[in-house]
């Protein structure tokens, strides 16, 4: 089929696919999908062979107003918004100015404040242009959300140039978010972002309860995918879905939160106790404790103490069972190591705490994330040490 055939015939549709905001039940708004025949049912491919004929500005618009008129169509709702992904690689083709989606917009009787322009943040190489596209609308009243973010070739400095009011991350980072906790880290990082620039978030693509619960928990706004899609010509289904949503997200939050508590009691019981038998020991006995130690706590990653100065006095005591990597980057840290800078010793030689649990971080010896729990407590000579257990995040 000839590309230039298939846009003059609009030889295609666009479905609504319902944006969900799980937290206050509802369906916010509803985000614009493509829908094609071959060979032109990937969006990439069609895009690109468009461009190849100088149809890629009319593909575009007859996509967005095809769109428009199915919301248009839509029994009217004041506040639900529609989101319109916008090509932004048409930037560098001259469309600034035009006011094009401005006049589909009002030609289909609606209001600016409930169209989102999603702009792919990847996609245009004039900024200036951008900028100016971004201005424009966003005068108009429409609402700006960047997409890919933290994703493929994104470039995080468009942020900054769009200061958009939603941040949409998409699949790259949302699928499998719940088994993959480097994805985890990345996405916390992104909604700490969003939050300092007065942005929401919206959770795109998400395709399993399990990712979408594991978003809410880090906070997104808003949820989009096919994980409510098979219901979007039903609304009472979709209502249905999105309670039960609510409900399991309620008892996830619960669980969860009463597992974290019980770990952190056991954990905090561990460290106890290894720092009272501990104080019963002379330097020179450590590490053969820390050895028993490790091979009656096979949950652990690795043992170590520190002096008061915050030098390690044993070597890392490591589980065998668990991965080392040697390298100049990732290894063991040895006897003599200055951990002095480290939270989990000066915060308890600061007599702030005497125990301490840091944040998730990469392990410097096996290249894992883990955290690491930390002890203070005087050996039978007197003398102070701290105690560091490093626990493996799966």
């Amino acid at each position: 089929m000839d590309i230039r055939t298939f846009v003059d015939r609009k030889m295609f549709c666009a479905a609504l696919g319902p944006v969900v905001s799980v937290r206050r039940q509802s369906v916010l708004g509803f985000k614009a999908r493509l829908s094609a025949p071959e060979p032109f049912s990937s969006t990439d491919l069609l895009y690109q062979a468009a461009a190849k004929e100088g149809l890629l500005v009319t593909l575009d618009r007859a996509l967005r107003q095809s769109a428009i008129d199915l919301f248009a169509s839509l029994p009217p709702e004041p506040e639900r918004l529609l989101f319109l992904d916008f090509e932004t690689s048409t930037i560098d083709h001259g469309v600034v100015g035009s006011g094009y989606i401005w006049e589909q917009v009002r030609q289909a009787g609606l209001s600016p404040k409930n169209v989102v322009i999603n702009i792919s943040e990847s996609d245009a190489k004039d900024n200036d242009a951008l900028k100016k596209f971004i201005d424009n609308y966003r005068g108009r009243g429409f609402l700006i959300a960047l997409s890919d973010v933290g994703s493929g070739h994104s470039n995080l400095s468009r942020v900054a140039l769009a200061r958009p009011d939603i941040l949409e991350i998409g699949s790259p980072l949302v699928g499998d978010l719940h088994r993959d906790p480097i994805k985890q880290e990345i996405f916390k990082a992104l909604m700490t972002l969003a939050h300092k620039i007065g942005a929401l978030v919206l959770a795109s693509d998400t395709r399993r309860e399990e990712e979408a619960l594991l978003a809410l928990e880090m906070g997104v706004d808003m949820v989009e995918g096919p994980l409510w899609e098979p219901f979007t010509s039903d609304m009472a289904a979709l209502n249905e879905r999105i309670s039960r949503t609510a409900a399991a997200f309620k008892s996830y939050t619960v669980d969860k939160k009463k597992a974290q508590s019980a770990r952190e009691r056991t954990e905090d019981l561990m460290v106890g106790k290894l720092v009272k038998d501990l104080s019963a020991l002379t330097t020179d006995r450590f590490e053969s404790r820390l050895a028993e130690m490790v091979r009656e706590n096979p949950g652990v990653e690795c043992l170590f103490i520190l002096n008061d100065k915050g030098r390690q006095v044993t070597d890392a005591v490591w589980n065998s069972s668990r991965p080392v990597r040697e390298n100049v980057l990732f290894r063991p840290a040895r006897r003599g190591a200055d951990h002095s800078m480290k939270d989990y010793y000066f915060l308890l030689t600061d007599d702030f705490v005497t125990r301490f649990r840091s944040e998730p971080y990469i392990s410097q010896a096996s290249g894992s994330l883990c955290v690491t729990l930390s002890g203070s407590f005087r050996d039978a000579s007197n003398e102070n040490h701290v105690l560091c257990v490093d626990l493996p995040i799966s």
